[in-house]
C-alpha cells in the first residue's frame, strides 16, 4: 500500500512540473536536449512534447545515429535560454520518418531546474590580463601605470570566473580583468575570493567574483557562456 502511494506521489510530481515547464521550455526557439546514457553524451532538439511523452530527434556521433535501447533510462538536461532543467526519460520506442530517426520518451522523473543562468559555470579555458588595484578604493587610478599581469581562466560564470596565475593573490584583493570571450572584448573588475592555493599544474588558483556588472555586460556574458556551451556540447557528437 505504502509502495502503491509512493508511486502515486511521484507520479504526481512528475505531471506537475510538466505543466509547470513544458510551455516555456518549448516556446523556446534555442532549446536543446542533453541526454547522458552509458557516460556518452549527446546533444540534439525536441520535436514535439504531449503530457509526459517527450519526441525527440536522434541525436548523431561520428555520423551515424545514435541508438538507445528500448526501455533505456535516459538522463536529461534541457538546456535553455533561462536556466538548465534535469529529468530522466525512458524510451517508449523509436520510429523512421524520412531519412531521420526519432525516438519517443516518457519522463519518468519530476523536472528539477538546475541552475539559473547567471550562476551557470562553464568549464573553458583562454587568457586573461589583469591588473592589480590599489587597496584604497577611493585613491585615484591610472590605469595606464599599472603594469599587466598574466593568467588563464578555467572556468566562467556571469558571476566571476575560475583564475590560474603565477602569483599568489591575497583575499579582497581587487584587479581589473582584460579578455576576449566569443570574439567580444570584457574589461571587468573583479574580487578575489579566498587566498590563491597551488594546483597540480603549478599555478596559482583563485576565485573570482566580477564587481559592478551593469546590466548590457550581464546580459552578454550570459548570452555567450550559453552560446558557448552549445558549440563544445556540439563537438562532442
Amino acid at each position: 500500500m505504502r509502495y502503491n502511494q509512493e508511486n502515486k506521489n511521484q507520479s504526481t510530481a512528475i505531471e506537475e512540473s510538466v505543466k509547470m515547464y513544458q510551455k516555456n521550455l518549448m516556446d523556446d526557439m534555442n532549446l536543446t536536449l542533453r541526454l547522458s546514457y552509458l557516460h556518452n553524451t549527446h546533444v540534439t532538439k525536441p520535436i514535439e512534447w504531449v503530457e509526459r511523452l517527450l519526441i525527440f530527434e536522434a541525436p548523431i556521433s561520428k555520423l551515424d545515429w545514435v541508438i538507445y535501447p528500448q526501455d533505456a533510462i535516459i538522463d536529461m538536461v534541457f538546456v535553455s535560454k533561462l536556466a538548465l532543467f534535469h529529468s530522466q526519460i525512458r524510451i517508449v520506442r523509436s520510429y523512421r520518418k524520412g531519412n531521420s530517426l526519432f525516438y519517443v520518451g516518457e519522463v519518468v522523473s519530476p523536472i528539477v531546474k538546475k541552475q539559473q543562468r547567471e550562476y551557470f559555470r562553464l568549464d573553458v579555458t583562454f587568457d586573461v590580463k589583469f591588473q592589480l588595484l590599489p587597496a584604497e578604493e577611493n585613491e585615484e587610478i591610472d590605469f595606464l601605470e599599472l603594469p599587466y599581469e598574466k593568467g588563464i581562466c578555467v572556468n566562467i560564470s556571469t558571476g566571476g570566473m575560475c583564475l590560474n596565475t603565477n602569483l599568489q593573490l591575497k583575499s579582497s584583493q581587487n584587479i581589473m580583468l582584460e579578455f576576449y570571450f566569443v570574439n567580444m572584448e570584457f574589461n571587468l573588475k573583479g574580487k578575489i575570493l579566498g587566498l590563491g592555493e597551488m594546483n597540480g599544474a603549478g599555478y596559482y588558483s583563485h576565485r573570482v567574483q566580477f564587481q559592478n556588472l551593469d546590466i548590457a555586460d550581464t546580459n552578454l556574458l550570459t548570452r555567450l557562456i550559453f552560446e558557448k556551451q552549445r558549440s563544445l556540447l556540439k563537438k562532442i557528437n
